[in-house]
Parts: structure tokens; C-alpha cells; sequence
């Protein structure tokens, strides 16, 4: 009796994970070319795909652009595994713009088979004009936030040249997370580093997701805009107690040697 029951037990956890093996799951990659405009208007070619092997419902992507900018939100609908969704964009720039590389993201936001939604990010540049390179680099670091908690999300950006320089930051989320401030300028001293931080939230993020932001640097040189990248993750953890478990173990483990302590002095 004693081994037909291990043998449920162990068919039990064989098909548990078997079946964890096979969930159904969706994953999203988009391709999505520099834009450059030429006489205030510039098309760029878009393609996402599903990787996963469930059905992604009522995609479309909408853009982050520098302000004045515009581009329509594209429309998928179902979007099956497997199956790219190839697209044409078109930006336009106001009047006033300057000449050169603009920081801009592409979010794809969909729902799973629960209607629960989902999004995710990818930053593109924008050319005015003419191309321009930058001196500049940024880092952006890890952050860890938990239902109720934020996080502070740290750029490090770092100006090698002996010019000083005011920055424009722009941070890039899912929907799924939100920060207190989304811009914010960073003054940038000749040969040496600057930093700031972005207080992030989960908005509606799963616990055990993981999230890819960026942050967009730039800067205004000779009327000319001169932009780049930092790419860091958000990893969304569940909500933890004020007292871990761990602790509450090790209090009872001293009360009770306390309490032994003390029934074996009163014997003695």
C-alpha cells in the first residue's frame, strides 16, 4: 500500500511538472527601424512577433515621442504565435524642430486569454535632417519593487569631454509600471559623472514579472539635438511582511529556549 501511494506521489509530481513545462505563455518582440525625417516627415517599417504559444488579443502599438512630434497608434487585433505583424509608420516633426537624433519608444500592448494586459517597450531613434553622434553614456541599474512598495530606479550618465552639458532624461515604462516623473533635466560637468533617480510603482505589474525600461539622454550642442540610450530591468516580487518568517522561527526558537532554561533551573 505504502509503495502504490509513493507511486501516486511520484505521477502526481511527474505530470505537476510536466504541465508547469508546457504553459501556455505569450512573448513579444518588436523590430522597428530608425525613423529619419526628410522635410518634416520620415517613414520607418515596424514587425512584431508572438515567440509564445498563445494568441495575444487586441494588440496595438502606440508611440513616445519628443514632444511635438506625432505618429498614429497601429492597430493588430489577434496576434497568433508565430505569425509577424509587419507594419508602415509614418512620423512627422513640428516646424521648429533641430536637426539631429531624437530618443523615442515604440510600446506594444496586448491582452492574454484572461483579458488581463500586458505591454512592452522599445526605444527607436528619430533623424532630423542630419545625424549626429553623442559623447555621452548612460547606465541604468536593477530595481526591484513589490505591491505597495516602489523602488528608486538610479542613471548613472557620464560626460567625458571637458564641455559641460544640460541633459534632457526621458524614462520609458510598460503601462504595467509608473513613475513620480517621467522627464527630468540632469546637468552633465565637463569630464566627469551625474545621476539621478526615477521613483517607479507597480501600476498593475504580476509579482515574478520582469520588465526592460529604458531611459533616453539628450542633449542640445551647435543647434543640434544629440541623443542615446540606457537599458536597465524592473523585476516585480511579491509583497513582504513586516516580519519575514525567518524571523518569527528564530524569535520562537529563542523563547522556547528561554522557556526551557527556565523549567530546568526551577528543577534544579
Amino acid at each position: 500500500m505504502k509503495r502504490f501511494i509513493k507511486s501516486l506521489v511520484v505521477v502526481f509530481l511527474f505530470l505537476a511538472s510536466f504541465d508547469a513545462a508546457f504553459a501556455s505563455f505569450i512573448s513579444i518582440t518588436t523590430d522597428i527601424e530608425g525613423v529619419v525625417l526628410d522635410g518634416g516627415l520620415g517613414r520607418s517599417n515596424l514587425k512584431v512577433v508572438n515567440l509564445g504559444d498563445e494568441s495575444a488579443f487586441d494588440a496595438s502599438v502606440s508611440f513616445h515621442l519628443p514632444e511635438g512630434f506625432t505618429a498614429e497608434e497601429v492597430f493588430m487585433g489577434r496576434l497568433d504565435p508565430n505569425l509577424p505583424f509587419e507594419s508602415e509608420i509614418i512620423v512627422e516633426a513640428p516646424a521648429e524642430a533641430l536637426p539631429g537624433v531624437y530618443s523615442a519608444a515604440a510600446s506594444v500592448n496586448y491582452r492574454d486569454a484572461n483579458s488581463y494586459p500586458f505591454s512592452a517597450v522599445t526605444p527607436f531613434y528619430i533623424t532630423v535632417g542630419r545625424q549626429t553622434t553623442t559623447a555621452v553614456f548612460a547606465v541604468l541599474d536593477e530595481a526591484t519593487v513589490s505591491e505597495g512598495r516602489g523602488a528608486k530606479l538610479k542613471l548613472s550618465v557620464k560626460n567625458p569631454d571637458s564641455v559641460d552639458r544640460n541633459a534632457i532624461v526621458t524614462l520609458y515604462l510598460p503601462r504595467e509600471l509608473e513613475a513620480k516623473g517621467y522627464s527630468k533635466t540632469l546637468l552633465l560637468p565637463g569630464r566627469e559623472s551625474a545621476g539621478l533617480d526615477f521613483k517607479v510603482s507597480s501600476f498593475s505589474a504580476l509579482p515574478g514579472s520582469s520588465y526592460a525600461v529604458f531611459a533616453g539622454v539628450s542633449y542640445i550642442e551647435n543647434e543640434m539635438m544629440h541623443s542615446t540610450f540606457a537599458r536597465g530591468t524592473i523585476a516585480v516580487v511579491e509583497k513582504q511582511p513586516l516580519v519575514s518568517n525567518n524571523t518569527i522561527k528564530a524569535v520562537l526558537a529563542v523563547l522556547v529556549i528561554i522557556f526551557l532554561a527556565l523549567q530546568l533551573r526551577r528543577k534544579g
